[in-house]
């Protein structure tokens, strides 16, 4: 929330101490993305408000690289005091659990929101029940309900809803299945993020199936981690789906390429040293971490 930023700024100044800004969302573009709250004098205001915090921030750190373009173009900020740390995997938390499931299994974990286009998913969980295709939901928001009342009314014994527990059991219960599942609407600024469930899916080896667009796609596509909808609808989304039941060993060929992508990029116990090194002071260069293969190897771009 862009609140805490504000008090943020005021403890530099009151403390004078550098502020280390961490975005985790693009506020407020997300609120207009999700279509609930579009009035332009508040918009507005916060848009102001929020090119201050970025101006006046020693340092800002991104979980996404589609932020790192928003800020310095609408916003003309140095591209030096903007560091890449995105959402990470410690080291024992990698790996693949073969479902033993003679029931193909596909999952969806986290929020289920006004970002996450719950139709398709709603659409989506009614069309694999005709298939016998389990889809386990793992989430909370705003839209949870909506989906629980609609697999009710629909009788959709196949979809299991459960609640979100510890981040090693949901590893846990990720790994179990499949495939992963990945929505969001189509608003641009969407186009921006990297949802984490992205790297939860890819840390666990499930080969990913997305109706996404911007950074998100290019990470799936380009690593060749899973398929992305071109059309964004369900029926699409069932045919990549189905596909991969078809083809276990393309399943396959996704899952080790998304465990290499996380080891060469998304360790936390690496990833973490842009923020040390922020905090201690050690350089005043963008900082960007990009593993070799050899994990040991942090290279400061």
């Amino acid at each position: 929330p862009i609140f805490i930023a504000v008090v943020g700024l005021l403890a530099k100044y009151r403390y004078r101490r550098p502020l280390i800004l961490d975005i985790r969302d693009l506020w407020p573009e997300s609120l207009k993305g999700v279509g609930v709250f579009n009035y332009p004098v508040v918009i507005s205001v916060f848009s102001r408000l929020e090119k201050i915090l970025y101006v006046k921030a020693d340092h800002i750190i991104v979980n996404s690289e589609g932020f790192i373009r928003f800020m310095t173009e609408k916003y003309a900020i140095p591209l030096n005091k903007i560091h890449f740390m995105p959402n990470a995997a410690n080291r024992n938390e990698i790996s693949i659990i073969e479902s033993g499931s003679d029931v193909f299994k596909v999952m969806y974990a986290g929020n289920i929101g006004l970002a996450q286009d719950v139709t398709v998913l709603m659409d989506l969980a009614k069309e694999l029940n005709e298939y016998n295709v389990e889809l386990t939901v793992m989430g909370y928001g705003f839209k949870k309900k909506e989906f629980v009342r609609f697999a009710k009314e629909h009788k959709l014994t196949n979809v299991r809803f459960i609640k979100p527990t510890t981040r090693q059991e949901c590893l846990h219960i990720i790994s179990e299945h499949h495939i992963g599942i990945v929505t969001l609407n189509g608003k641009q600024v969407f186009e921006t993020v990297l949802p984490g469930k992205i790297i939860d899916y890819m840390t666990c080896g499930i080969p990913i199936v997305a109706s996404v667009s911007g950074y998100a796609k290019d990470v799936i596509v380009s690593h060749e981690a899973g398929i992305v909808s071109e059309t964004n609808t369900a029926d699409e989304m069932l045919r990549h789906i189905l596909y991969l039941y078809q083809h276990p060993s393309k399943r396959g060929e996704m899952s080790r390429n998304s465990l290499n992508y996380v080891k060469k990029h998304f360790f936390w116990e690496k990833n973490i040293e842009v923020l040390i090194r922020l905090i201690e002071n050690k350089s005043s260069e963008p900082l960007h971490v990009e593993q070799a293969e050899s994990v040991d190897k942090v290279e400061v771009l």
